[in-house]
C-alpha cells in the first residue's frame, strides 16, 4: 500500500506539472492543484483467458514475455505488463528489469489515468481508453509509484529482476 507521504508528495508533484505546462504569458500569478483519487482496496483477480471483452470489442490479455501463457499475478509479478480492470490494477507490486518499458493495459469499460511518480519525479499516462495501453521508458532504476484515476496503486521496482538469459547460438 503506497503510504500517505507518497500520495501527498505526488500530489505536490502533479499539481507541479500542471502549475509549469500553463505558465508563462500572464502577470497574473495563477494557483491550480490537482487532488489525485482516494485510494481504494483492490479487488482484482488474475486474468486466466487470453481475451476479454471490453465494450463490445475483443482485446488481447498481455502475458510476461518472461512467463508466457502465465496470467499477471496480483500481488507480485515480474515482468513489465501492468493490468487495469474495473476492480483493480495488477499486479500491486511489479518487479521490472533495468530498462524496462513499463505497459499499462485498460480492460476496464471506462478511460483511465495513470498518475505516477518515478525517482521523484512526477508524471501523467493517459487518459488510457478502454482496450488501449500506454507505456512509460523509465530512464533509471528505483521505484515508480502509481495511483489510477479510479483510485487503484501499485508500486514498480525497476532493475530488481534480472534479465533472461539469452539464447545461446553457435557458429556454422
Amino acid at each position: 500500500m503506497i503510504s500517505r507521504r507518497w500520495k501527498s508528495a505526488a500530489a505536490l508533484s502533479v499539481a507541479g506539472i500542471v502549475l509549469a505546462a500553463c505558465g508563462g504569458g500572464s502577470s497574473m500569478p495563477t494557483t491550480t492543484t490537482t487532488t489525485l483519487p482516494k485510494a481504494k482496496v483492490s479487488h482484482a483477480v488474475p486474468i486466466t483467458s487470453t481475451t476479454v471483452t471490453v465494450n463490445g470489442k475483443e482485446v488481447a490479455v498481455p502475458r510476461e514475455e518472461y512467463a508466457p501463457g502465465t496470467p499477471i499475478q496480483v500481488d507480485l509479478d515480474k515482468g513489465q505488463q501492468v493490468l487495469i480492470v474495473s476492480n483493480g490494477a495488477l499486479p500491486r507490486t511489479l518487479l521490472a528489469p533495468p530498462d524496462a518499458r513499463i505497459t499499462w493495459t485498460n480492460l476496464s469499460s471506462t478511460p483511465v489515468t495513470v498518475y505516477y511518480v518515478s525517482v521523484g519525479s512526477p508524471g501523467v499516462l493517459g487518459p488510457i481508453p478502454p482496450g488501449g495501453h500506454q507505456t512509460l521508458f523509465p530512464v533509471t532504476g528505483g521505484n515508480i509509484s502509481f495511483i489510477t484515476s479510479t483510485g487503484y496503486q501499485g508500486l514498480i521496482q525497476v532493475g530488481t529482476m534480472p534479465l533472461p538469459s539469452l539464447p545461446t547460438t553457435t557458429s556454422p
